[in-house]
Parts: C-alpha cells; sequence; structure tokens
C-alpha cells in the first residue's frame, strides 16, 4: 500500500491534473484559469498556478493546494479529501491500510507553510525598497511573470517581527523556519538589508529562504534558514517547482550553482533551469530530479572551484542513471553576467559535451607519456561507465578509445568492475513509494504517468507506455459491452476513452485505439496488457448503459443528461455516469468523450433536463387558452404517455394523436409545444421523405414519453400506414438481428406519437380508427390571439421540463389509482352516450387519455371543470365515430368509382375531368335566380369535377351486382358534400356526351361534337385515393 505522505505530496504536486478533474480549466501562459466553482462569476476570477501548487479565488479569496480544493468542492474531511484525489490521480490508497501517517504532524506542517506564505509576502511586499532596487537594476534581475519564483528585501531591524506580531503570527512558527532568531535580549530577524530568494519544494509551496547580503560589508555573503520539518537542504533543488514541466517535455535540466544565475536563464527563456541551494549535489536531490528526466547538462564556472563542483555532481548524477552534459565556461564567468540573451545561450549550448567524453579528453591531454596515469585515468572513467547497462558501455568504449587506447584495457577495466555483479542483479531498484506487494501481485508499477515493468531476464526494469489509465466503470452488455477509461500521457494531457471489450483481447486493436487518441504509446506485449488488465478489471465498477431514454424499469426517469429519480434531477457526471440507490448507469450522449462530435446522439441532446418556472396548473391556462379544446385533449394526452406503463398494463393499445388541418392552423404548435416536455424541441420527422427503419427508430428513442411525425397525407405509401397502424398496437420495426442469433425481431413502442399534417387520415377508415383525431380549422387569429401564441412560444423555450417532473412525483398515486379511474370513466362514458353506439376501438382510443386525465385531476389541481371536460371527451369521441362511418361509406363510394374508371364504365371528359386551377366560378341558383360566384383556391392544383347523375347511377348498379346495399342517392350526396375534400357544387358545367358502348364523344347529323350541361361536384384531388394518372389535365 502507497505510503501516505507521499500521496499527499503527489496530490498536491499535481494542483491542475486533480482540479480539472472537477472543472474544466483553460490555459492563460503558464496558469490555468475557469469560472469559480465557490460562487456565482460569469467573468473568470479563478486561478491555478502548476508552478505555485496552488488555486486562488481573486473573486471569493478561497485558495490552497489541491487537498483544499477538494476539500471545499466535495464538502469532505480531509482524509476523505486525500482518497478522492487518490482515485483521481489513478492512485491505489485506502486509509485503513496506511499506519504511517501522524495528522497532528501534518498540521504542524500546514501551520509551517502557511507561516512561510506570510513571510514571503512580507519580503515581497518591500522589494521597492531603494537598496533592494538599486542592486536589482544592476544586475539587472528578473524573475518569471507567473510567480513560481520571486525575490524579497529583508529591511534592516526587526521589520519581519513587528509584521508578525501585527499579524497574530507566533514568533515560535517563525523561529522554527528560521526567519527569527532569539537570545538574552529577545526575538530579532535572521535577514536584515538582504535580497531574498523564497525556496519552494517541487510542488511550489514555500519552504525556506535565501538572503544574500546588499552592504558588501558582511563576512557571509548568502544566509540560508537552517533545516526544519519542511526543509532538509539536500533533499530540495531550487526552482524546480518553475521547470519540472520544461524539464518534462523537453527531457531534460540544466543545473547552475546560483539564485541569480536560475533568474537569468529563465529571464532569457531556459525555463528547465534549477540549482542546488547552495549545496554540493546529493544523492536524494538526483532522486527528486529523475522523477522528470534522465539527462542533465552542469553549466558551472572554468575555474577549478567550478570544475571540483562538475566532477563531484556529475559523479552522483552517473551513479543515479544520468546521462550527463556539461557546458564550461570561461574563468570568471556564470550564467548570470554571460548569458544576457538566448542566443548567447544557444551559442554555448552547442558546443555542450557528455561529461565522460569530457573527462576522458582531459585525462588523455595528461597522460600521453604517463603509462600510470592513463592507466588510472582509464579506471576513473570505467567506474562510472560501468554504471550504464552493457550496451552502453559498448559505445563509450568506442568513443573513449579515440582519446586514450588501447581499447583491450577499458574492456579489462569494466570487466573487473562487473565481475563481482550477480546475474540477476536489478540495476534499478522500485522506488520507495512503490508497495513491494503491490509490485509483485500486479507486475508492474506507475513512475511519472507510464507504467513500468519487469524486462523478460528479470534483472532489469522497462518503460512500457508513455500514459496511465484510470478505471471508470465497465459498461454491461451481452453483445457490446465496453469499458471507459480516463488515459493521462506523462504531459498531463488526458483523455476520455471508450473501449469495446473486443479491443482489449487483441494487442493490435488497443494500440490502434490507444494511439488514435494522440500522443499515447503502448510498447508492451500480450503479456503486460494482460498484467495492466488485471489491475483495471480489479479496480473497475460496473454500470448499464441507458440505450433508451425516458422511464426505466429500475424506477427512475432519465433523461439526456442525468435522472429523475423521483424527488430531484441528478445531473450526469463529465463521463455521462450518474448513481440511482446501489446502480451506476451510463448515459453516453453526455459523455466527455463524444463532446467533440455533435453529428451523434442528436435526439438525446435534446432530450434533456431544461428547467423553466411554470407551474403545471399555469402553463394549462395559457396552453388551453391558445389551443382551445384540442389543447384540453393533448394535455390529457401528455399524461397519459407520461404514464404509458402503466396505462399498458391496463389497455394493450395505445391510441395515435391525430391533428389536421389546413397551413397556418396550429397544429404542429399544438403539438410541438408537448415536446417541450420532454426538453428541447429536435427535429421532427417527415412521414414522406423518412424511410420506415428511421421513423421506427425515432419511435423506440424513450419510453414515457411523446414524439411527433409530420406531413401525414392520404397518398402515404400503404407500408408506412401499416407501420403507423403497428404502432398503435406498440410494435415497432421487424428486423433480423445480426449481433445475436440471427433471428428476427420487434421492437417496443414504448412512448406516445403524434401524427400531423393536412389531411383527415379518411382513405383509410382502419388507421384513423387507431387515431385521436383533432381538426384545426381556424387560419386566422386576431391580434390578442397572435400575442398569446407568441407569449406561449416563449415559455416553451424557457424550459417545460419541470413540469414532467412534477408529475412524475406522483406515479405511484397515478398506478394505484388509473385501474378504478378507467371503470368509473368508462361508466360514465356509456351514461353520456345513451344509445349512440361508437366502435369499440374509438371508445377505447378515448377512454384511455380520458381516464389519464381524470387520474391526474384526483392528484393534482388543473384549471378546468371535471364533468365539463368528460362531456367534452364524449363530443369529440362521437364527432369522430360520425366522422369514421360516414368516410367508411365514402370509402366504398370511392373505391367503386376507381373501378368504373378502370373498366372504362366512366370517361373522362364526360363523367369526369381533372383541372389545374387557382380558383373556381361556381354557378348555382338562389331564391330562384341564377347566381355566380368566385372561389379562391389557397394554391394552385389539380382540381376533379365530377358528373354526379350518371356516377350515382352507375354506383348503385356496380353495387347491386356485387350483392351490396348501395347508399340512397341523397346520403351519398350529403356524405360527399361534408367530406373535407369536398369544394363546392356548381350548374352547367360543360361535359362531353360520350356514347356508352363505344366509350367514344357522340356526334349530331351535321357533324359537330356534342355536349350536354350538368351539375359537377368539385373536389380537391390530392386529398382523394383515386388513381387519374391517365386523366389529361385540363
Amino acid at each position: 500500500m502507497m505510503d501516505a505522505n507521499y500521496l499527499i505530496e503527489q496530490i498536491n504536486g499535481d494542483v491542475h491534473g486533480v482540479i480539472s478533474n472537477f472543472i474544466e480549466l483553460k490555459k492563460a501562459g503558464t496558469s490555468f484559469t475557469a469560472c469559480c466553482p465557490f460562487h456565482n462569476e460569469k467573468t473568470p476570477s479563478f486561478s491555478v498556478n502548476p508552478a505555485k501548487g496552488i488555486f486562488k479565488c481573486f473573486g471569493c479569496d478561497k485558495g490552497g493546494d489541491a487537498i483544499e480544493f477538494i476539500k471545499e468542492h466535495e464538502g469532505v474531511d480531509f482524509k476523505e479529501a486525500v482518497e478522492i484525489g487518490a482515485k483521481k490521480l489513478n492512485l491505489d490508497f485506502e486509509w485503513k491500510k496506511s499506519s504511517n501517517f501522524d495528522q497532528a504532524k501534518y498540521r504542524h506542517i500546514e501551520s509551517m507553510q502557511v507561516a512561510c506564505n506570510l513571510v514571503e509576502r512580507f519580503f515581497t511586499e518591500n522589494l521597492s525598497n531603494p537598496e533592494a532596487k538599486k542592486y536589482i537594476e544592476q544586475r539587472n534581475l528578473v524573475t518569471p511573470d507567473n510567480d513560481s519564483l520571486s525575490m524579497g528585501y529583508a529591511p534592516n531591524g526587526n521589520a519581519l517581527l513587528a509584521y508578525a506580531r501585527k499579524n497574530g503570527v507566533k514568533t515560535e512558527i517563525l523561529e522554527e523556519v528560521g526567519v527569527l532568531k532569539s537570545n538574552d535580549k529577545g526575538v530579532y530577524d535572521f535577514f536584515r538589508n538582504r535580497l531574498i530568494f523564497p525556496i519552494s519544494n517541487s510542488r511550489g509551496q514555500t519552504i525556506a529562504f535565501a538572503g544574500r547580503d546588499l552592504s558588501e560589508n558582511s563576512k557571509v555573503k548568502y544566509l540560508n534558514t537552517p533545516e526544519s520539518c519542511i526543509y532538509v537542504k539536500g533533499n530540495e533543488l531550487y526552482a524546480l517547482n518553475a521547470a519540472r514541466f520544461t524539464i518534462k517535455s523537453e527531457g531534460r535540466a540544466y543545473i547552475v550553482e546560483g539564485y541569480p544565475d536560475v533568474l537569468r536563464m529563465h529571464s532569457v527563456g531556459i525555463t528547465n533551469t534549477i540549482a542546488t541551494c547552495g549545496t554540493a549535489l546529493t544523492t536524494a536531490q538526483a532522486k527528486l530530479l529523475r522523477r522528470y528526466t534522465n539527462k542533465v547538462t552542469l553549466i558551472y564556472d572554468g575555474d577549478s572551484a567550478g570544475l571540483r563542483a562538475t566532477d563531484r555532481n556529475a559523479e552522483i548524477l552517473i551513479k543515479n542513471q544520468f546521462h550527463v552534459s556539461v557546458i564550461i565556461l570561461p574563468e570568471k564567468q556564470d550564467p548570470d553576467t554571460l548569458f544576457t540573451s538566448k542566443e548567447i545561450f544557444l551559442q554555448y549550448n552547442e558546443k555542450q559535451t557528455d561529461y565522460v567524453i569530457f573527462k576522458t579528453a582531459q585525462y588523455a591531454k595528461k597522460s600521453t607519456s604517463d603509462p600510470v596515469f592513463k592507466s588510472e585515468a582509464i579506471k576513473r572513467i570505467s567506474k562510472l561507465i560501468a554504471n550504464y547497462d552493457k550496451s552502453k558501455q559498448e559505445v563509450y568504449v568506442e568513443f573513449c578509445t579515440e582519446h586514450i587506447k588501447p581499447k583491450k584495457a577499458w574492456q579489462d577495466a569494466l570487466k573487473e568492475l562487473t565481475k563481482d555483479e550477480p546475474q540477476n542483479n536489478q540495476r534499478y531498484t522500485i522506488p520507495k513509494h512503490v508497495s513491494l506487494n503491490d509490485f509483485n501481485r500486479w507486475g508492474f508499477y506507475v513512475e511519472d504517468n507510464c507504467y513500468v515493468f519487469r524486462n523478460k531476464k528479470g534483472d532489469d526494469f522497462v518503460t512500457h507506455s508513455n500514459f496511465v489509465m484510470s478505471p471508470l466503470f465497465h459498461i454491461e452488455s451481452i453483445i457490446n459491452a465496453k469499458r471507459l477509461y480516463e488515459i493521462k500521457n506523462r504531459h498531463n494531457l488526458t483523455k476520455i476513452v471508450e473501449l469495446p471489450q473486443r479491443d482489449l483481447v487483441s494487442i493490435t486493436n488497443f494500440k490502434l485505439q490507444i494511439e488514435s487518441l494522440g500522443n499515447f504509446l503502448w510498447t508492451g506485449g500480450e503479456s503486460e496488457l494482460n498484467k495492466l488488465k488485471a489491475w483495471l478489471y480489479e479496480k473497475t465498477k460496473s454500470c448499464k448503459e441507458i440505450t433508451q431514454l425516458g422511464w426505466q424499469r429500475e424506477g427512475f426517469f432519465c433523461w439526456g443528461n442525468g435522472i429523475f429519480n423521483g424527488d430531484e434531477f441528478i445531473k450526469a457526471d463529465r463521463y455521462g455516469i450518474v448513481k440511482h440507490t446501489d446502480r451506476y448507469y451510463y448515459i453516453p450522449a453526455c459523455s466527455e468523450i463524444y463532446s467533440d462530435d455533435d453529428t451523434l446522439f442528436e435526439f438525446e441532446r435534446h432530450f434533456i433536463h431544461n428547467e423553466g418556472n411554470v407551474t403545471l396548473y399555469e402553463y394549462a391556462q395559457k396552453y388551453t387558452a391558445v389551443f382551445g379544446e384540442n389543447g384540453i385533449v393533448t394535455l390529457a394526452f401528455y399524461f397519459a404517455c407520461l404514464f404509458m406503463d402503466v396505462v399498458a398494463k391496463r389497455f394493450d393499445k395505445f391510441p395515435i394523436l391525430n391533428m389536421y388541418g389546413q397551413k397556418g392552423s396550429g397544429k404542429n404548435t399544438c403539438a410541438e409545444s408537448i415536446l417541450y416536455m420532454f426538453g428541447k424541441k429536435g427535429k421532427v420527422p417527415n412521414l414522406h421523405n423518412s424511410s420506415k427503419p428511421s421513423i421506427a427508430d425515432h419511435v423506440a428513442t424513450s419510453a414515457n414519453a411523446v414524439c411527433v411525425l409530420d406531413e401525414y397525407r392520404n397518398d402515404l405509401e400503404m407500408e408506412k400506414r401499416e407501420l403507423l397502424k403497428g404502432f398503435w398496437d406498440k410494435t415497432g420495426r421487424t428486423r433480423m438481428n445480426m449481433d445475436k442469433d440471427k433471428k428476427k425481431e420487434t421492437s417496443k413502442v414504448n412512448q406516445g406519437i403524434i401524427v400531423c399534417g393536412q389531411q383527415i387520415a379518411t382513405a383509410d377508415i382502419a388507421l384513423f380508427s387507431r387515431f385521436v383525431a383533432l381538426g384545426f380549422s381556424k387560419t386566422v387569429f386576431l391580434q390578442e390571439e397572435e400575442q398569446a401564441f407568441h407569449n406561449l412560444e416563449l415559455i416553451n423555450k424557457q424550459g417545460l421540463t419541470q413540469i414532467t417532473h412534477q408529475l412524475l412525483k406522483h406515479r405511484e398515486a397515478f398506478s394505484k389509482h388509473y385501474n378504478q379511474t378507467v371503470s368509473a370513466i368508462s361508466e360514465k362514458f356509456r351514461e353520456l352516450l345513451g344509445d349512440t353506439s361508437i366502435e369499440t376501438r374509438i371508445f377505447n382510443n378515448w377512454l384511455t387519455i380520458a381516464s389519464a386525465y381524470a387520474t391526474v385531476a384526483k392528484i393534482v389541481e388543473l384549471p378546468f371543470n371535471y364533468d365539463e371536460i368528460i362531456r367534452l371527451f364524449v363530443k369529440m369521441m362521437t364527432t369522430q365515430n360520425k366522422e369514421t362511418a360516414r368516410n367508411d361509406d365514402l370509402g366504398v363510394f370511392w373505391k367503386t368509382v376507381q373501378y368504373l374508371i378502370s373498366s372504362n364504365m366512366l370517361f373522362e371528359g364526360g363523367d369526369y375531368k381533372v383541372m389545374y386551377m387557382d380558383r373556381i366560378n361556381r354557378t348555382f341558383k338562389q331564391n330562384g335566380e341564377w347566381q355566380k360566384s368566385e372561389i379562391v383556391l389557397p394554391e394552385p392544383q389539380d382540381i376533379l369535377l365530377l358528373s354526379v347523375s350518371r356516377v350515382f347511377g352507375l354506383y348503385k348498379s356496380q353495387a347491386l351486382r356485387e350483392g351490396d346495399k348501395p347508399l340512397p342517392e341523397a346520403t351519398v350526396e350529403y356524405y360527399l358534400k361534408n367530406s373535407p375534400s369536398f369544394i363546392c357544387d356548381t350548374k352547367k358545367v360543360s361535359f362531353k356526351k360520350i356514347d356508352a358502348k363505344s366509350g367514344m364523344q357522340e356526334y349530331d347529323e351535321n357533324g359537330n361534337k356534342k355536349f350536354t350541361s350538368t351539375t359537377a361536384f368539385v373536389f380537391y384531388l390530392d386529398q382523394l385515393n383515386l388513381n387519374l394518372e391517365s386523366a389529361k389535365r385540363q
């Protein structure tokens, strides 16, 4: 199990990585910004500084390290915050298994760091002191803009002591830090008249201070605060907090001697530069640096002291498997004075030399005539080379032999140095922070966001990735299982990836998926992948993918952005995961994985909780004020749809709501307003243009919701009409399931459907009887009505899903009372109908939605009179029943007409004609006088003129031949005149006089064509189910 102290360092050391798991951060220079999660704001004032390891909001003044952020954001205590941070960074940790953490000690360390921050602020605020300004200007010293490195000034006297007392800081803490001292005379400032360089740890926390004398009279040029519980001089590297990111990205660190040298290098853009805090490099410092790179360039003075420091530090680095290069400066020059521009630095950088080769060349100059010295030189250099693996040793021998021969002497020296090394000796040891038990169990460990495994010989370690994976969820499925991972590379680039299970059982597929994300590389084989999978699977929770939105059998309503559990809306997290009771669910539409692809999940991204502030009572008033009786029926239909699974336990069929009427009558807006109860209005499929599979797929998108299908016409192809009939039966499309056993399966229809169109669906009475039909006839509206309509549209767009939540809270009550209500409403219907007979299918359709209305009306307050609404349902049901009966008989009449035309018993021009017209000149008799009027059509179109006298006769004869009882002529005439396709009747219409036997136009004795003038019925041809393609348009 991981060491708790190391873990806390890791969490606080990756403040950007941790916080980006909770909020979206945008890069701003070397820092990151966002709108503060702790208070409402529109302009970002929240900043994250990775170099300092802190966050800070300049609006609400909250700030601190990564653990402090988790505590604030998640509302948890310290230990819980550490566990959350460990999970976010893919680190395995549990407090109950960690016994090495002393919380009191940690609190004391926090107090020390707070004190250091206060002291740093005091010093930086005094930097404007003339003495300090003069020195800084003379040396041209500057600090980075991101405050990752800073300077300050310590005034003469006891100014810091006074500042501490004023701010209520205990002097004992500052004495422990080392900025205050005490003697018999009392407490006093340690630094006086000194330029201060704050020293931070690698996570950016200020832990110590160095002060450079400005008087030039002091015997001690630099003073450093002593070691403490937060500062061990040999464990820290100056400016590593500011340099670590560039060191990682460029793969190299530059080490210089002093604080001003570092500031100079950073000021000219060489931001991967560090120093050793005024001491010789230690093994601890080398190991610290090894976390970020294995390549170092040493830059020291060219004098003897500088060369000794180069040798000493190079040996330490090489022993820790660094590749070391050197840049040797002229004597009495250092980076601060020499590198006044990046161009000058680059000139020297081009001449840097590998240290081993550099040292060999030095020895070669002295050993030309001294065999003993040459032999000793070979042994000394070989000791360095022996720290590398065998292949690198061979390369170094080749290069070194060019300076000092013979080659065999090098080979013998290396053989002697390595002869006692065990064959299976591990050249690299497991880092201290890695649990040996965990390594032995899983076979790898994590270092620098990479997976490290044993090599095949077992005598070394090898890195097989430049990324790590955090297991999120396993998505359960028999045929489409997949797993969600957060993947982060060594440069902290983070992606969310959804891996199908098949891509985790193939190394080729795995590499293809991972590498397609960008700079993510896997070099391991099947064996390493299996070890990684074993750990990932062990740590992965399972969840269920939501494939159909709306009501779920587990007892919640699923939106495209979260769920409603009956009490509250729970938003899905950035991965699309949401928890209900003890299970997790995956909503892919709102996962970051697909956030940049707007071609996917188009429906789901509209079917979202979009909360407004209007109540059901208020909305019902406004909705019905615009749409009247049709609005009341539509609301009742919405109630039935919202609890469709409950309704289905009583009725095995579910009515389709049909809205028909002319353009501009409001039918589509009436229908689409209900869509806002289920999020934002998306695209509405066109029945004519859409394929059957796409229509069926659209209907199958959700459960206990509503969808709209537009542009129904009576000439809709038969297969689509049959599809609509299937929807009434709650069955969708039948298809071959290629993913399972290649057997046929039929999709279920679990939501209500509204069908809109300009034509009443009387061409197919079987379909019409499956509809609850609402006619919209009004197309001209008063100004007040137009305003009410626009006001309703604004309310719709603000959001209506809170109304759906308001009703879902009463689901249990609806379920309890619906069956009883059906029986009561059925009895009430029969009472109000009396002797009137209603077709069973139509009766049950209206009963279904009327009972839903009545059930809801008992639970919540509605702005309607209950008894009046029930009578309204009966009235509208009776109207539809009459329309069905009328159009059923009319259907037989028009089928007979079609047969007579096809059999050449009715003739074009003699019994009927088709004319393309934009107006009709009607002739009629009124009060004994002939009258004329002009009827203007909405648009030019094909019009059928039917000579009724001969047609009625032939219809009657054909019906009798087929053994049917024909309708009386007066009844047929009544039905025709009251059908939606009828325009008018008109007298004195000229038709050809046709010879019934030959079908040819008759001629008089003078050879002139004969015509007859008779009454014609005028119809919209496109609303009739007639095939008159052969008719000539006139």
